[in-house]
């Protein structure tokens, strides 16, 4: 009995220490300081790779199997940002990224095309087209 208690505590114990060493992320713009939403965060240790992917918050957390490791963040319309770690950084690990000068800023305008669309249509189907006259501009 007292042999499985102590087993227990020690399990119990490790299983605690574990749960310590998560790394809370969060992604922002640089220039904004506005979370990056849905970045690609890749995480890769000697002989292992893992992509993760923030939430609409820009906000992750991951638990690092072992060290060295580098942690390479992308986003639609950012510049790729990589970051090399020899051993635990602290318990939160903010990454700010730069916009992208090379990606598109402007956005389709979009029109709907009431010629086109009826009462039933409007229901099944949105009927959408590009302007495309303004994006050239």
């Amino acid at each position: 009995m007292k042999k499985s208690l102590l087993l227990l505590c020690l399990l119990t114990a490790s299983l605690a220490m574990v749960a310590k060493d998560n790394i809370k992320v969060k992604v922002i713009s640089e220039d904004t300081r506005k979370p990056v939403s849905y970045a690609d965060i890749q995480v890769e240790y000697a002989d292992t790779i893992i992509n993760y992917k923030s939430d609409r918050k820009g906000k992750l957390s991951f638990t690092p199997s072992s060290f060295p490791l580098t942690v390479t963040a992308h986003a639609e319309g950012m510049e790729r940002v990589t970051f090399a770690y020899m051993a635990m950084p602290s318990k939160s690990l903010k990454i700010e990224m730069t916009p992208d000068p090379s990606a598109p800023r402007v956005r389709p305008k979009l029109r709907v095309d009431w010629s086109t669309a009826t009462p039933r249509r409007l229901r099944s189907t949105f009927v959408v087209r590009h302007n495309a006259k303004k994006l050239l501009k």
